[in-house]
């Protein structure tokens, strides 16, 4: 999914910018910075089939007659409109967005990078989405269900042998979780989505020492957390920088960990707090 789009320089005074602020006022450069975030996160490719003025309306913000803003989006030349197919587009957006416009080609590439990573290491193919799962928003499933396996070991290197499948089931029934919680807000479970979940749980117990058994058991607080469920909406994003410097899951578990902390004692309390910082140095030497 994309993250950002591109601005020119050359915004700043075009004309078909003053001719929309003439239109719509002194907000239109809100609502039309706002679309076109919706555009490179919804319609990446910048055609907005399916889309009606309405949707327009809400990709952006605007609360009045959905026809005006769509009128004048069209009027000052940001939006085209295909006059055999009724569909619109965004003006010129393959030249001006051509980063956006290849996501999904990025997307794919990437999946197919994890997939070799994961067959070199486990000698088979990474796990994608079950079939009801695969092209769009899987069912609803109630909480709690988060499982883990028994775990004799603190520091694993690799899943174990039938580990993998835990840790597929683990990822699919947190995003469902996730998209029972927040609908149209959470992301649609994809084998993208799915494969990006159970790589970067590898990745946590392989790079960062963390036994699959303390991931779930912190995601599964994460999830009903009001701050943190809203953070961890995928699970591919769990070893991307904090605001801190330290990974996200990192953060995470540290809060999650904070409440128990407290009941430690002493020397309790110094060996968590040595096995922490030997977590962050080894967050750290993965960059």
């Amino acid at each position: 999914m994309n993250t950002d789009i591109r601005l020119s320089v050359s915004f700043k005074g075009h004309r078909k910018r003053k001719k929309l602020r003439r239109l719509l006022g002194d907000k239109s450069d809100s609502y039309l910075i706002d679309f076109w975030i919706t555009v490179s996160t919804d319609c990446p490719n910048g055609i907005l089939e399916g889309w009606n003025n309405d949707d327009i309306a809400d990709s952006c913000g605007w609360e009045g007659d959905p026809d005006e803003i769509a009128n004048a989006f069209i009027d000052s030349g940001w939006i085209d409109i295909d006059t055999e197919t009724n569909i619109y587009s965004v003006h010129d957006w393959d030249e001006h967005q051509a980063w956006a416009c290849n996501s999904k080609k990025r997307s794919e590439a990437a999946r197919s990078a994890a997939n070799k990573r994961w067959e070199k290491k486990n000698g088979v193919s990474m796990p994608s989405a079950c079939s009801p799962h695969k092209n769009g928003n899987a069912p609803f499933l109630s909480f709690p269900f988060l499982s883990s396996p028994n775990l004799s070991s603190p520091n694993l290197s690799s899943p174990k042998e039938g580990e993998s499948t835990d840790i597929k089931k683990f990822v699919i029934d947190y995003q469902n979780y996730i998209l029972d919680k927040f609908g149209n807000l959470a992301p649609k479970i994809t084998d993208l989505l799915i494969a990006d979940g159970i790589y970067t749980i590898d990745e946590l117990i392989k790079l960062n020492g963390f036994t699959f058994d303390e991931i779930s058991k912190a995601l599964n607080w994460a999830a009903d957390d009001e701050f943190w469920s809203k953070n961890v909406k995928s699970l591919g994003t769990l070893r991307a920088d904090g605001k801190n410097g330290t990974n996200k899951f990192i953060n995470m578990y540290t809060a999650y960990k904070e409440g128990d902390i407290q009941k430690l004692n002493p020397a309790e309390k110094r060996l968590q707090s040595n096995i922490d910082v030997s977590r962050r140095f080894l967050d750290g030497q993965q960059r």
